[in-house]
């Protein structure tokens, strides 16, 4: 299971790396060096800026708990094996 979550995952880096690394050497020879200079830049402003608004956001997801309502068992008196009602907030995550 591991391997093959491995072989999903690793060509989508592949491609990402070579596209980057690619458009580095476009912009390289598009560009001239203060005109780069100022794209690197701001490239670098606005990645910071994501990771500095962003950040608290993805851990908050990851750190979410799981309402007991949503992992509870079925109750004996449904002819299903449906998952229990949702929680109070109006959904299960």
């Amino acid at each position: 299971m591991f391997w093959r979550g491995v072989w999903g995952y690793l060509p989508a880096q592949i491609v990402q790396g070579v596209v980057g690394f690619l458009t580095i050497v476009v912009f390289t020879r598009l560009l001239s060096p203060e005109d780069f200079g100022r794209y690197a830049l701001a490239f670098s402003v606005t990645s910071l800026a994501h990771t500095v608004s962003f950040s608290w956001l993805e851990a908050a997801m990851a750190w979410r708990p799981i309402s007991p309502a949503c992992t509870a068992p079925p109750s004996p008196s449904s002819p299903s094996l449906r998952p229990s009602p949702p929680s109070p907030s109006g959904f299960c995550p």
